[in-house]
């Protein structure tokens, strides 16, 4: 634990690479901060649909890690039944791609901004 008054949680924790599970708990322990590890989900994703995201929580099942996704694409929710993701502790994503008014997806990361012209099946 840390020397605070509160718990520091680093909740954007991706394994991959060098960066292994057991690295991660290991510098969480050093550093007494305790970790979320996410994996990219949503359709096309490395979790793309329920058996993935059912295979990714018992991996983790029995680690001291919370388990959370970071969603991509506005129509991730359509992967996973609601069950699955109930069973996660956290879901986060961003607001670096987002729907302009005439439909088009404006790609805030790049330089300049790149947009998509796609239409929401909802709007009009």
């Amino acid at each position: 634990m840390n020397k605070l008054d509160f718990p520091l949680i680093d909740f954007h924790v991706h394994i991959e690479d060098d960066m292994t599970l057991e690295r991660v708990l290991q510098l969480a322990d050093e550093r007494g901060v305790r970790v979320g590890v996410v994996e990219h989900a949503g359709i096309g994703q490395t979790i793309a649909d329920d058996d993935d995201m059912n295979r990714y929580i018992e991996k983790l099942a029995l680690q001291p890690v919370y388990k959370g996704i970071q969603a991509e694409g506005r129509d991730w929710m359509g992967a996973f039944s609601e069950y699955v993701v109930s069973q996660l502790d956290f879901v986060l994503t961003d607001a670096l791609t987002f729907p302009e008014k005439d439909g088009r997806l404006v790609r805030l990361w790049t330089t300049p901004p790149i947009r998509i012209n796609l239409r929401q099946s909802s709007q009009p």
